[in-house]
């Protein structure tokens, strides 16, 4: 926004001059407007509906019903500056774009420039303003920057090589891309770390040079050229092929031309790696040029960073700035008009409280001289993208002293120039630089009566004036006038010089300044003239015109850029003050002709520049097509791919398109899935990585037709979301498969040769040229008796003496020198071992056919001689054991399948005599002869089984088993072990008599355990009378009892109970060792008999002052048992406990289902758990790792006098009792010692066991386990013993039949 004073007196143009202002102005801009403040209307000219596509006559005459128009976010703003626009008597003009919806439903950008007209007394009773379409404009400035940001960001992307130079050779810019490309640092061409610049002349092959002095040829001539191929010299001095693709770029400071060119790599085809360091010096340098000045400072408002444009605003010395408060540069800082501005409200207090400042318009003194200057200033805090918090700000300032300065000037001429509107509409509609000419041309004639007017626009090299429009310059002129010099001679070239109008009130004084055009004016009749310069806005700063270093800066107004020339020539001046109002109007219309004219000019270059940009645009797309490399741009937040090139298709077979199509499902459907969990690492660290910083993830891709394919990508961030975190990555994957199947081979092939070489058993030495040895294997290490690096590096005579190396030393040399294989035979003397050895010495030649080394093989032929000697020996000794051993000998070999590799069978590799009389009395046994051929039902045997395991496991098999035929009844005792991978030693033992001997023990026993059930049958009937006798008497059936007769009594039951309780345990035990014994097994809640059992024996245990405690699980499987003998096992066990506490001593029954397995069940002392897979179950049916949770075991703990721990296995044999340690007290309860012998074998006929832990004086653990009933038969435990069932039929009986 800008305003000026009030104009005091201001009157509105009479009804004549209004129509003629309306005329003109439209003729100018895009429509005018006139709001009557008084009356509340509004009236708009016909340009109206042309731009907003609105009808005038039909929207109301209303403010209301225009701002129903703007748009919503620019309301407020435009309603806020109008009130202060309207309410500042000083205000008298107001600038402002904003966003306007046009009739079919798009937002227009205008731009309105208003005028307040106010009463004598400074009220404001009227705005009439001109109105302009900038749309163009502005949506070309929003596509030209993102092109330039996508331009930008591939160029730094690393995806191919970027220079810029010039004509001459020089290189401005190399981007890491090409250095790495050939070779180069950034330090080997940075001049500042000791580097030299590149130059694409020097780079470039001289042979090569024509090619690119005919492209910038053709550049000139076409302004494009196709790129081409070419080489480059690395710093190592090898060509690297190249794709080139040159364009023009501006001119420099110098006037040199400036080019630019992308390289593709042609060779590798992989892009480099721009490091931070290098992106953070080049945004270094681009900073330090640029005209804006920028500075940073820290949360106490320091400045830690300012380039040199702010340094040189502020009147600062080069790299002085640091250290300085900013707010505090040059002292007080007051606003344009000179009203101080508080601390709290300056730009740099107000960003570190967390504001954007937008544009703070401040006069403030320069360090240096003192002069004002106006700064515009832009800060914005910087925060920590951790916490938030407030870490300094970022500021940009703009010299606008020149513009506040114009402004000023302007406002104080705004008295004068209210008829400048009418004048200045031709101005509107012109959109090309001969269109606003020619408006200003007709204007000046029509308006001020001009005799001959004519626009000139100065040419690009300043030195000529090219014709826009001219009118009434007579016929034999107008070429003159269609170029002319820029001259001081020629009133057209003073007036450029000036920069300032040109005033020639009289034809004789024009005629005396510039007498090389007085026939000119006396041909037209020209009377008097004005000369205007057109003036753009100025250049921005450059260091050429910069302050130098430590001197003052001119605080002159920068020279404005000249655009060309207008000029007027009155042929009556009669009435025309061009001195004076007039020459102020002329002057007034020159600068909205030269704006007009800059605004024209500046569409042309953007339309020129938009050209351009499409072309930039094809000319990459065509060249990242032709790239080998997968090219592409991957969303992050989408997981999609946005852009991809040819190489898309060429590499995977996939379109682009198809690719896009996948969307999301891109990357989990090509990816393999083995290298999916690598790629969301790397799409983590994507997440983490700064600008210019490259990650490389290598991975497989599945091809179109399938196959899946090796990639190398290099990934680097090419956008971000507004919270500065990675959205978009750009990057290159390069087809690495034939590389990586290529290492895995060598690596594979290294490994095999490597394990070779180690294993080789013989003496492997390899030489270099001279002899000197570079390897020695770990047999030759071990032979020499030295360490490896002893002898590597040294030559054989220099390790051994002449008595060793005579022998093979000259076959060596001739073998060094004639490059022929050669072979020699030698003796070592007897203290290296002594013995005939062999050697062979191959010369190893490379490509040229230059010797490179000689591989040795030296091999002992004495010490095989000896060994096969031996070893014959060792047979005979074997076989003369084995033949005379008494027992059985075998060894077999296992025969796999060849599918699965499974064992199917086994094959005789020898037997000795009593294994072949055992074996084979149908006919020798033969080596290799399969067992399943003697006897076809072998493979499927249980004896097979156990073979086939020791030879897979190497556990040795122990059993008994009874061969049975016609021509042999025997028990033999077999032992397995594995003597060999797939080899095992099996021997036989006769223990028939052993057998026999146990049997008939086991006979005898039967009779003792019959004759006990009978006896104590006879002996319960006696003892039962007496019971009833005592009972009736006890009764009183025969009179009364006396107290002593009572206590007789008693004494004479409990010795009845006592004997029958002795009676019932010999006859339950009896019953159980005859095996008459039944169970009744079912699945049954072992809480349930806890509990009856608990309550049984509760009374007994109260009366001994013992406390009975019972834990058990809330959910326990069933077990599989017998009610009633589990009831009588517990019963034992719990009265145990009770009658060997103490009082006051507590007992715990503990109910669970541990996960155990019968290896831990079955051993001695408490239940453990198992750390690794558990050995076979006695029986060998089972591997002994039952399932887990497979048991429910109930454990009766006390706290009595404990067992000692030499006497635990005792305790459960039958008729024994256990004292104390040293046997020195007498137990106060008196048995048979049969019940915990009954007890364990009832267990164990319900399939399960009885387990002791005990410690002398603490107590005791008895624990009964219970095979679980969650499964069919799960749980059951074999007994343990001699397998009786095991008995192997022998061939005979196979081929006969059982009898």
């Amino acid at each position: 926004m800008s305003g000026g004073p009030r104009a005091p007196g201001a009157r509105l143009p009479a009804s004549a001059a209004e129509g003629w202002y309306r005329l003109a102005a439209e003729a100018l801009v895009g429509y005018t407007y006139d709001w009557d403040l008084v009356a509340g209307r509004v009236q708009r000219s016909a340009g109206f509906g042309r731009v907003t596509g609105h009808d005038p006559a039909a929207l109301e005459p209303t403010l209301a019903a225009w701002q129903a128009l703007i748009h919503p976010e620019d309301l407020a703003r435009m309603q806020g500056d109008a009130a202060r626009v309207l309410g500042d008597p000083e205000c008298q003009e107001l600038v402002a774009e904003y966003r306007v919806r046009h009739a079919d439903g798009r937002w227009l950008w205008l731009r309105d420039r208003l005028f307040v007209v106010r009463d004598p007394a400074g009220r404001a009773v009227r705005v009439v303003g001109g109105v302009t379409d900038e749309t163009p404009r502005i949506e070309a400035e929003g596509a030209r920057a993102a092109s330039e940001a996508r331009f930008r960001g591939l160029a730094e992307s690393g995806a191919v090589g970027l220079v810029i130079g010039d004509e001459t050779g020089a290189l401005h810019y190399v981007n890491d891309a090409l250095l790495a490309m050939l070779g180069y640092t950034r330090a080997d061409v940075d001049p500042a770390r000791g580097g030299t610049p590149l130059r694409w002349d020097a780079i470039t092959p001289p042979e090569l040079l024509p090619l690119d002095r005919a492209a910038i040829a053709t550049l000139h001539a076409t302004g494009r050229v196709t790129p081409y191929e070419k080489a480059y010299l690395a710093r190592d001095g090898r060509r690297v092929p190249v794709l080139v693709g040159p364009s023009l770029l501006g001119r420099t400071a110098g006037g040199r031309q400036e080019l630019a060119a992308f390289v593709v790599d042609l060779s590798a085809r992989e892009a480099a790696e721009a490091g931070r360091r290098a992106t953070a010096a080049r945004l270094t340098r681009v900073l330090d040029q640029v005209g804006s000045g920028i500075l940073e400072t820290d949360a106490e408002g320091v400045i830690v960073y300012a380039n040199p444009a702010a340094e040189r605003m502020l009147g600062l010395a080069p790299a002085t700035a640091l250290g300085r408060r900013y707010d505090a540069v040059g002292g007080a800082i007051t606003t344009v008009d000179g009203t101080p501005v508080p601390p709290d409200a300056r730009p740099g207090a107000r960003a570190l409280r967390g504001e954007t400042v937008v544009g703070f318009e401040h006069r403030v003194a320069r360090v240096d001289s003192g002069t004002s200057v106006v700064l515009s200033v832009t800060a914005t805090p910087v925060r920590d993208d951790a916490t938030g918090a407030i870490t300094g700000l970022l500021a940009s300032m703009e010299d606008v002293t020149a513009r506040a300065e114009a402004h000023a000037a302007e406002r104080r001429a705004r008295r004068r120039t209210e008829r400048l509107q009418a004048l200045t509409a031709a101005l509107a509609g012109a959109r090309t630089p001969h269109e606003v000419g020619t408006a200003l041309v007709r204007e000046g004639r029509t308006r001020f009566h001009a005799a001959t007017a004519g626009v000139a626009l100065l040419d690009a090299d300043g030195r000529t004036f090219t014709a826009l429009a001219v009118e009434g310059v007579p016929a034999e002129l107008v070429d003159a006038w269609r170029r002319f010099p820029n001259t001081p001679a020629l009133p057209y070239g003073a007036a450029a010089a000036a920069q300032a109008p040109l005033v020639l009130p009289s034809a004789a004084e024009y005629a005396a300044r510039f007498p090389a055009v007085a026939d000119a004016l006396r041909a037209q009749g020209t009377q008097a003239a004005i000369v205007l310069p057109l003036l753009g806005a100025p250049p921005e700063p450059s260091g050429a015109s910069a302050a130098a270093p430590g001197g003052p800066a001119s605080a002159a107004t920068p020279a404005r850029r000249l655009l060309g020339v207008a000029h007027f020539d009155f042929a009556d001046a009669t009435g025309l003050a061009l001195d004076g109002e007039d020459g102020a109007l002329f002057v007034a219309l020159a600068e909205q002709c030269a704006q007009a004219l800059e605004r024209a000019l500046l569409a042309e270059g953007e339309r020129a520049a938009a050209a351009r940009l499409a072309a930039s645009e094809e000319f990459l797309r065509r060249v990242t097509d032709v790239a080998p490399d997968v090219l592409y741009v991957y969303d992050l937040v989408e997981r999609r791919n946005v852009w991809g090139n040819r190489g898309v298709y060429d590499v995977l077979g996939l379109s682009p398109e198809a690719v896009e199509a996948l969307g999301e499902a891109v990357l989990p459907t090509l990816v393999h899935p083995d290298d999916w969990p690598g790629y969301e690492r790397h799409a983590a660290r994507l997440a983490t990585l700064a600008d210019g910083e490259t990650a490389t993830f290598t991975y497989r891709m599945r091809h179109a037709r399938g196959t899946w394919l090796w990639l190398e990508s290099r990934d680097m961030v090419f956008a971000r979301d507004a919270a500065g975190r990675p959205r978009q990555i750009v990057g290159a994957a390069t087809d690495v498969t034939a590389r990586h199947d290529a290492e895995a081979a060598r690596a594979a092939l290294e490994a095999r040769f490597r394990v070779a070489v180690e294993q080789f058993p013989e003496v492997l030495v390899l030489y270099d040229a001279e002899r000197r040895l570079r390897y020695v294997n770990p047999r030759g290490v071990a032979v020499a008796g030295r360490p490896l690096e002893a002898l590597v590096g040294r030559r054989d005579e220099e390790l051994f003496p002449p008595e060793v190396t005579d022998g093979y030393l000259p076959a060596l040399r001739r073998a060094v020198a004639e490059g022929v294989p050669q072979t020699v035979e030698y003796t070592l003397p007897a203290w290296l071992g002594a013995g005939v050895h062999t050697a062979t010495y191959t010369p190893i030649l490379d490509g040229a056919g230059a010797l490179e080394g000689v591989l040795g093989v030296a091999r002992e032929v004495t010490a095989r001689e000896r060994m096969v000697a031996a070893l014959r020996e060792s047979e005979h000794r074997f076989r003369a054991v084995h033949e005379a051993s008494p027992d059985g000998m075998i060894l077999l070999q296992a025969v796999r399948d060849g599918s699965d590799a499974a064992i199917v069978d086994f094959a005789y590799r020898y037997a000795n005599a009593v294994a072949q009389r055992t074996q084979a009395p149908g006919g020798p046994l033969h080596a290799g002869e399969r067992l399943s051929a003697r006897n076809p039902s072998f493979a499927g045997s249980a004896l097979f089984a156990a073979y086939a395991r020791v030879a897979e496991t190497g556990e040795p098999y122990v059993d008994e088993v009874r061969y049975r035929g016609e021509w042999i009844d025997a028990t033999y005792r077999v032992t397995a072990v594995r003597t060999a991978p797939d080899e095992i030693a099996v021997t036989f033992a006769d223990v028939s008599d052993r057998v026999a001997a146990l049997a008939a023990a086991q006979a005898a026993n039967q009779v003792k355990s019959e004759f006990l059930a009978t006896m104590s049958h006879e002996l319960r009937t006696p003892l039962n009378a007496i019971q009833g006798h005592v009972q009736l008497l006890e009764l009183g059936l025969h009179g009364p009892v006396t107290a002593a007769q009572r206590d007789a009594l008693e004494r004479v039951g409990r010795a009845q109970r006592h004997l029958l309780g002795l009676i019932n345990d010999v006859l339950n035990y009896a019953k159980v060792e005859s095996g008459t014994l039944e169970y009744d097994v079912r699945p049954l809640d072992v809480r349930d008999v806890v509990a009856d059992v608990r309550a049984m024996l509760e009374p007994q245990a109260a009366a001994r002052g013992i406390g009975l405690a019972t834990t058990a699980p809330a959910t326990l499987p069933l077990a599989r048992a017998d009610r009633e003998k589990l009831t009588q096992v517990l019963l034992n066990l719990l009265g145990n406990a009770v009658k060997f506490s103490g009082p006051g001593a507590p007992i715990t029954i503990r109910v669970a289902a541990p996960a155990v397995s019968w290896r831990a069940v079955s051993g001695a002392g408490a239940p453990r758990e198992p750390d690794a897979p558990d050995d076979p179950s006695p029986d060998g049916s089972s591997d002994g790792a039952a399932p887990r949770a497979s048991w429910v075991a109930v454990a009766v703990e006390d706290r009595g006098i404990g067992i000692p721990a030499h006497k635990l296995e005792a305790i459960f044999e039958p008729f024994v009792q256990v004292g104390n340690a040293h046997g020195t007290y007498t137990r106060p309860h008196e048995g048979t010692g049969l019940g915990l012998a009954i007890s364990r074998e009832l267990t164990r006929g319900m399939g399960g066991e009885l387990t002791v832990a005990s410690t002398e004086g603490a107590g005791s653990t008895f624990t009964v386990w219970l095979p679980a009933a969650s499964a069919e038969g799960e749980g059951a435990l074999p007994r343990q013993g001699v397998r009786r069932d095991a008995e192997y039929r022998p061939p005979e009986m196979a081929r006969r039949g059982a009898r």
